[in-house]
This record gives C-alpha cells, sequence and structure tokens, in this order.
C-alpha cells in the first residue's frame, strides 16, 4: 500500500512579518523613497513573482540588512489583467476588459507588501515608514490572516 505524503505549514508564520503599505506612487519611485529613508538598498529582484495559474505578474524587489542577515522582500499586490474577446469577429474593434487579480486575496485594500524575517526590525520598520510623506496607510499584517501562504514564497 501506497503511503501518501503532504507538506503542511509550508511557510513558518512565526518567520514572516508582513507590512502593508497604501501609496499612489509606482513601485520603483516608492523602491527610491524606502531606501532613502529605510537606509537599505532594495534592487529589482531577478525574478518576478509568477501566478502562472492566474497569468499575473507582480513586481519585487530584495534587500539585505547591512549589520545583520535580515531578508526583505517588497512586492506588489496587485496586477491589472487586461483580455482580449472576439466575440464578434466582424467588428473592426476587439473588446477588452480588465480585471484586478490580487497576491493577497484577502488584503485587497493593500498596494504593497514588505515582507521580514525580524520581529525587532519588524516595528522600527513601520516606525520608520511613517515619514514617508507618499505613504497614505501603514498596516501591521497577522500572518495568520493569510489563506494562500504559499504566494509568499518567491524561491
Amino acid at each position: 500500500m501506497l503511503k501518501k505524503y503532504t507538506l503542511k505549514n509550508l511557510v513558518n508564520e512565526d518567520s514572516i512579518y508582513l507590512i502593508g503599505i497604501n501609496s499612489s506612487l509606482e513601485s520603483h519611485k516608492l523602491v527610491y523613497k524606502l531606501n532613502k529613508e529605510l537606509n537599505l538598498n532594495f534592487v529589482r529582484s531577478k525574478k518576478d513573482i509568477d501566478l502562472s495559474k492566474e497569468k499575473a505578474y507582480y513586481f519585487r524587489f530584495v534587500a539585505k540588512n547591512k549589520s545583520q542577515e535580515i531578508l526583505y522582500d517588497f512586492f506588489s499586490n496587485k496586477f491589472q489583467k487586461i483580455s482580449f474577446s472576439n466575440v464578434y469577429s466582424n467588428n473592426l474593434f476587439n473588446s477588452h476588459f480588465s480585471k484586478k487579480v490580487y497576491l493577497l486575496k484577502e488584503y485587497k485594500e493593500v498596494d504593497y507588501f514588505i515582507k521580514s524575517t525580524d520581529q525587532k526590525d519588524h516595528n522600527e520598520l513601520i516606525n520608520n515608514l511613517k515619514k514617508i510623506a507618499e505613504i497614505s496607510i501603514i498596516y501591521n499584517l497577522n500572518s495568520n490572516e493569510i489563506k494562500n501562504k504559499e504566494n509568499l514564497i518567491f524561491e
């Protein structure tokens, strides 16, 4: 008889500290402000977050704390998906529609996330984010509320 194994707890809840950010800035402009204010060096990741099932792509920037081995991920939560439909083949114009797709559906109001691996540094990060005028709302998020934690595994 074959045994069936399942993976549980793909992400260790204790090691995920999420901050949600609302800002009208584009991701690269906000990353510039974050680097300046937080004294980090976010750089664009070689690979964006790709959810092939949803055909959605999310920007991702990574940084490492200079004094400690704390990893940071800055990534978008929203992707504008545009689809074309040829309902009427005799029509000169192809009709299209757009739909927003979210990386973490339970946080649809959040534009961007910062994920860190250290709680002490996490609280300091939130205090420093408050200094950036272009950030309208900062959310200190509970990782236990995330339903699809596998979306937070990037590597």
